[in-house]
């Protein structure tokens, strides 16, 4: 074959796949996607239009509508709902599929038109409803009605729980609907532990009243995760207040907010319920909680941020290791993985399971029991080698050295840096692993 007639047979050969592939399997997946779509129980059904639903569990009537990104209660009391509970149903709506179509059936036969049916609303474009009937004899599937249709459906019966759900479940379970970014100030007042926290302008914790103080990041975040994520067992009337501590409480937590100081206040402890009732502002009812709710909130000094070394997760890339007889030299890569690029000391086992990295990791999560001065403690660094020295470097930075003390003080070990030395629990030192360490 001559080669102008082998180059048009190959663009030949190319169009005719490009036609296949554009033409006949995108058709086949477009003609694929239309039938699944035709078999759902609301075609075109669209979760993230709807605004407003209403439930009928048989017993009453349950509104939610949506404000924003979040969900509310309208009836049979205004509060917050729980979101998640309520996108999950609207997402499984949205996918259901009719298992088998009914034309000219008794509704009677079905269950359907009985008083005590349930069933839901929800308002989009239009408004779609469905009402359950029966389900068959192994309960894995329900009869429906739906809108604008003579019609019976068979779809599978988890719908039918959703629409059976009391209005418990539709509430939220937190005190507040609440993120930690959006949470600038925190106030504890409670009988035993009494702090205020306050956020700075690079989202970094810090302790303000009683004194002055950096606060870790996490527990700080746990007080806020606290009031968001309650895990509400229960909701008592508010004309109970006075039984269960809440008609004149004397302890809260306050959150300040973009929108403004969100109060919880707490009540009694019961402890053979192990349960805290709580009051929170503007939310209608009384929460019963989990006592740990309550209980867990730490006291000042146990917030505090008690990092031997704050070091950014970037804010080294090279590590110098000595101890004994050895020295270890790591580095960071472009992948941000380390690599223990020089071994003196080591054999090559040794070198293989020594991760640099996670030395630097131990050192971060390092916690002391008390600080003291520049100088301090003088009789626990007798040796002119340290017993272990570890120099952190950044490029453009000032090196991190830090240095080992040579013997214990009972449990405590201590450990010296540029900002002063600091005792600390020698379990602590088990998190150092580097071949041949294990004690001064």
């Amino acid at each position: 074959m001559k080669p102008n007639k082998t180059v048009t047979a190959l663009i030949i050969f190319a169009l005719l796949g490009a036609y296949y592939y554009f033409v006949e399997i995108k058709k086949k997946s477009a003609d694929k996607e239309k039938k699944a779509e035709q078999e759902k129980l609301f075609p075109g059904f669209d979760e993230g239009a709807v605004n407003k639903i209403t439930v009928n569990n048989g017993k009453e009537i349950i509104t939610v509508i949506k404000q924003g990104d979040t969900w509310m209660l309208e009836t049979p009391l205004k509060a917050p709902a729980d979101d998640g509970m309520i996108n999950g149903m609207l997402k499984d709506f949205a996918q259901a599929k009719v298992q088998r179509k009914i034309e000219d059936g008794d509704p009677e036969e079905y269950g359907l038109g009985k008083k005590e049916n349930t069933g839901f609303k929800f308002y989009a474009d239009s408004e779609y409803f469905v009402d359950f009937g029966d389900e068959n004899p192994t309960e894995s599937y329900a009869y429906v009605v739906k809108n604008g249709d003579d019609n019976f459906y068979i779809i599978d019966s988890i719908l039918k729980r959703y629409s059976e759900k009391k209005l418990f479940d539709f509430r939220n379970k937190g005190l507040f609907k609440i993120e930690e970014p959006g949470v600038s100030a925190v106030e504890i007042d409670l009988k035993d532990r009494k702090y205020t926290l306050e956020k700075d302008d690079k989202g970094n914790w810090n302790l303000i009243k009683p004194f002055k103080a950096a606060v870790k990041k996490d527990r700080a975040g746990a007080i806020i995760a606290y009031m968001k994520n309650s895990a509400v067992k229960y909701f008592e009337a508010d004309k109970d207040a006075a039984k269960f501590g809440l008609a004149l409480p004397s302890q809260k937590v306050v959150l300040t907010t973009s929108d403004g100081k969100k109060t919880v206040y707490f009540g009694v402890l019961d402890g053979v319920k192990k349960s805290v009732f709580a009051k929170a502002q503007g939310v209608p009812g009384i929460f019963e909680l989990p006592d740990y709710i309550y209980t867990n909130i730490p006291k000042a000094d146990e917030i505090l941020n008690k990092q031997i070394l704050v070091i950014e997760d970037d804010g080294v890339d090279r590590v110098e290791i000595k101890y004994k007889n050895k020295f270890i030299e790591g580095a960071r890569g472009k992948d941000k993985k380390w690599k223990t690029v020089k071994a003196q000391g080591l054999s090559k086992e040794e070198k293989k399971i020594t991760d640099t990295g996670a030395v630097i990791s131990a050192i971060r999560q390092m916690e002391y029991a008390e600080k003291f001065d520049a100088g301090a403690k003088a009789e626990f660094f007798t040796r002119s080698q340290p017993s272990l020295e570890i120099i952190m470097k950044k490029t453009g930075a000032e090196d991190i050295n830090v240095i080992f003390g040579d013997k214990a003080d009972g449990e405590l070990y201590y450990i010296k840096t540029a900002d002063g030395v600091f005792s600390f629990d020698k379990n602590k030192m088990n998190s150092i692993n580097l071949p041949g360490f294990d004690s001064f």
